[in-house]
């Protein structure tokens, strides 16, 4: 397995990142409204037993919002790794190009006797 090769066209490599990034923002910004719309109907279930038996307690509304507020939002949260991801695709592509492009012209000055 150590004489396999790697290829990658970077800039496939790079617009692929901008559109992970991209989906990032996307999904911060129907999250966002989301989770506005849903502050907006505030408590609808009202307080009887109905209402508490639907929002109260675990697996109920309140602690799924709570769940998904959690896995959402943050360092960790889905929505900024989403965006580090496409972040990173994008700064990978450029490091590989600029040590390619490097490589090339150590080649090409070691050809010319340079080196």
């Amino acid at each position: 397995m150590t004489n396999q090769k790697l290829a990658m066209e970077s800039a496939d490599f790079r617009a692929a990142g901008h559109r992970l990034h991209n989906v990032g923002e996307s999904l911060a910004a129907a999250y966002a409204a989301f989770c506005g719309e849903a502050a907006q109907q505030g408590n609808p279930w009202g307080s009887d037993q109905y209402g508490t038996v639907f929002a109260q307690g675990e697996g109920k509304y309140l602690s799924g919002m709570r769940n998904m507020q959690q896995a959402a939002e943050g360092e960790t949260g889905y929505l900024a790794l989403l965006r580090k991801l496409g972040e990173n695709t994008v700064a990978a592509a450029d490091q590989v190009e600029a040590e390619d492009e490097a490589n090339a012209a150590d080649l090409e000055a070691e050809r010319s006797g340079l080196l």
